[in-house]
């Protein structure tokens, strides 16, 4: 079964490549069109994300009120979620959806793609062989290496840059981010070390595409609540003021 899926993968962006005209672009169309059916599901992340960050002061309150009784502070905050339509737990179903893609892009590139039978599987030339990973490429020279190394070094920052955000927006949970950052950027290099040069070009450019998207969304929901704290900030208090109807003053008779 796995091993049907992986062939029936292979030859979809074999067909695809000889489609465009170029392996690499193949991976970049795929990407897109990942991250674009998974853009839903991102943005529920986002809005969740932002949602966090403004709960953010009733949050530490909680902790300040029920400090050292961690059960409560539990309990509290989880209740906090519930009512401010936040879930922290929404930012893993599109990690979780990736995973398998990712998974089965190394599989094929390893296993099911050969560059003598495939012609040039390569990204125009910048990265000659998608097959190989960046250690791979040392075997041809520093200047074969050195495009290998460079993507590398991209997968590893724009993988980390939405961490990044986050510890930026969330002061009061740089400690936990930081440590965070640090262990996902070391399993990041670990990644780009040990995969096909393929799947470093699709988490690149997935990854762009992802900081891109959160970087606007983000945006547009700060405009949107800013523009929601204005109106209730300008909208003028109505009062009811009700009228009573003047008596007519009683004429003096002559």
């Amino acid at each position: 079964m796995w091993n049907a899926l992986l062939d029936v993968c292979a030859e979809g962006l074999r067909q695809l490549a000889l489609l465009v005209g170029d392996w690499g672009l193949a991976i970049i169309i795929v990407t897109i069109v990942i991250r674009m059916a998974l853009f839903p599901l991102q943005r529920r992340q986002y809005h969740s994300n932002f949602k966090m960050r403004q709960l953010q002061p009733k949050m530490k309150q909680i902790q300040e009120q029920y400090a050292g009784d961690q059960q409560k502070i539990s309990e509290e905050t989880m209740k906090l979620y519930q009512e401010g339509g936040s879930n922290p737990l929404t930012g893993c179903l599109p990690m979780l959806i990736q995973l398998p893609i990712f998974i089965i892009l190394f599989q094929v590139l390893r296993n099911r793609i050969l560059t003598g039978e495939s012609g040039a599987v390569s990204f125009y030339q910048i990265l000659p062989d998608l097959t190989i990973s960046a250690p791979d490429s040392w075997e041809y020279g520093f200047l074969y290496f050195l495009p290998y190394f460079i993507f590398a070094v991209l997968f590893v920052v724009v993988s980390v840059i939405p961490m990044f955000l986050q510890m930026r927006q969330n002061p009061q949970q740089a400690g936990q981010t930081t440590v965070m950052l640090v262990v996902m950027a070391a399993m990041f290099i670990w990644m780009a070390y040990i995969s096909p040069a393929g799947v470093v070009l699709y988490w690149t450019f997935s990854s762009g595409i992802a900081a891109g998207q959160q970087f606007f969304t983000n945006r547009s929901l700060e405009r949107k609540y800013k523009e929601e704290e204005e109106e209730i900030t300008i909208k003028p208090v109505e009062v009811n003021v009700e009228r009573r109807e003047k008596k007519k003053r009683p004429t003096k008779k002559h």
